[in-house]
């Protein structure tokens, strides 16, 4: 927080590398990285934090995250279930679902990374074009005035026989209506176990 605040990137990453080398990307992203997230997230809803010191210690998380992803073994050519990876409309904030698109990967399942600010007409065209098993949706941050109930109802109209899992902070702060094809899964822990076992 404090490399944050005084915007020294050089120190911010020498910290998180030092972190990566003594645990890794996994144990880094979900106990150092996440927590961090959280709390500047917290920062920057009370006016403590500018969204250029977010933006700038993100790109070095994003950074590490994309070389983690390089460094797996290439995907096989039989890999699946093929999963679609995107965010609404308007949320740019992707360190979560870049880490989900790296466990699809380690998982050996074929992750299809849309990423941010992902208008539904778009994922249709995509959906259309590549006939993914899964559409997988994170939500963080999103505008204020975004209605998640009204969203996963809308996903739900768009694409009626896909099966939608969704993820992200923004489900622990709304209540969510049942949805007949869609999944939420609150924790890190259940995000784990769904990917584990797609198929």
């Amino acid at each position: 927080l404090e490399a944050t605040l005084a915007m020294d990137i050089d120190k911010f990453e020498r910290l998180v590398n030092e972190y990566l080398r003594k645990y890794g990307i996994e144990q880094t992203i979900e106990q150092l990285v996440f927590n961090f997230l959280e709390k500047i997230g917290l920062m920057w809803m009370t006016d403590r934090l500018f969204p250029a010191q977010e933006h700038m210690v993100s790109n070095v998380v994003y950074r590490k995250l994309a070389v983690a992803i390089e460094g797996l073994p290439p995907k096989e050519a039989d890999a699946g279930p093929s999963i679609l990876l995107f965010l609404p409309e308007g949320e740019i904030h992707d360190i979560g679902l870049m880490y989900v698109n790296y466990l699809l990967r380690k998982y050996g399942k074929n992750p299809i990374y849309l990423g941010a600010n992902s208008p539904i007409k778009d994922v249709k065209m995509v959906v259309e074009a590549k006939h993914p098993d899964y559409l997988y949706v994170h939500l963080t941050s999103v505008a204020s005035d975004f209605d998640v109930n009204k969203y996963m109802q809308k996903l739900h109209n768009t694409f009626p026989d896909s099966k939608i899992l969704v993820s992200g902070s923004l489900l622990n702060v709304t209540k969510q209506i049942p949805v007949k094809n869609v999944q939420f899964m609150y924790t890190l822990q259940q995000v784990r176990d769904v990917l584990i076992t797609l198929n």
